[in-house]
């Protein structure tokens, strides 16, 4: 982590009145965590628009203000104590996802939160390829595991990858029964338009094509694991005996 980190979020804050929390962007040390070519593609992977969407604080996206307020989380962020004393802390009935629901339910308040683009935190990466696909699968599960009990955390990027199988799937059940050319066209399409998006959000990596396919099977891999565990957690939400 930047030596300066927490005085540069602090000085945000002192300088920015309307701020109520503010945090920086997410980095990884590849040399730290990669041990194998794959481990670095991953790395790299984890940097596109393709896998990760508008998460600004991963991506880096250039903002003309240093203080970027259209970020709708606070990565290691700081925060004014007595505005969260008024909405509470983290909802300790929750196994995980406390953090994503604290942070929307800062901007259901109508609480500010902010991007510096000038601070750095480091983030230990789960660059192996198994450890990978594995927290895709639990993260995209308890992402939409606590959207029954508190619909305000939807948020469209992390809920396309679950509407993309969900519209797959359907699909081939029209074709199942008796819809096949169209259900196919319809399959066809939106995967042209989905290989053509993840092949658009990985031009500003430097990627060479063998790399750029092996992201493109691998991210679809990731997606698929995340959307199908997203899934799986909004229907184990529906229970109202299953504990979150």
């Amino acid at each position: 982590m930047d030596s300066n980190y927490i005085k540069t979020l602090v000085k945000a804050l002192e300088d920015n009145n309307e701020l109520d929390t503010v945090g920086g962007n997410i980095i990884t040390d590849s040399n730290k965590t990669c041990k194998s070519y794959l481990d670095e593609l991953i790395t790299k992977l984890f940097k596109t628009k393709s896998l990760v969407g508008n998460a600004s604080y991963r991506t880096f996206k250039e903002e003309k203000e240093i203080i970027d307020r259209n970020c709708d989380t606070a990565v290691f962020g700081c925060y004014k104590m007595n505005k969260i004393k008024k909405i509470g802390f983290f909802d300790e009935s929750l196994l995980r996802s406390q953090d994503f629901e604290f942070h929307c339910r800062l901007r259901r308040k109508g609480f500010v939160q902010a991007r510096h683009t000038k601070a750095f935190g480091e983030y230990k990466l789960r660059c192996n390829l198994f450890s990978s696909l594995k927290y895709s699968y639990i993260n995209g599960y308890w992402i939409g595991r606590p959207i029954i009990k508190y619909p305000y955390i939807f948020r469209l990027r992390h809920g396309l990858p679950a509407i993309f199988w969900i519209s797959i799937y359907t699909l081939f059940g029209f074709a199942f029964f008796g819809y096949g050319i169209l259900s196919y066209l319809a399959i066809s399409l939106i995967l042209v338009i989905y290989i053509s998006y993840l092949i658009i959000g990985m031009q500003k990596v430097r990627l060479n094509l063998l790399e750029k396919i092996i992201g493109i099977i691998y991210i679809t891999t990731y997606h698929f694991l995340y959307g199908n565990a997203y899934i799986h957690g909004f229907l184990k939400g529906l229970n109202p005996l299953s504990r979150l």
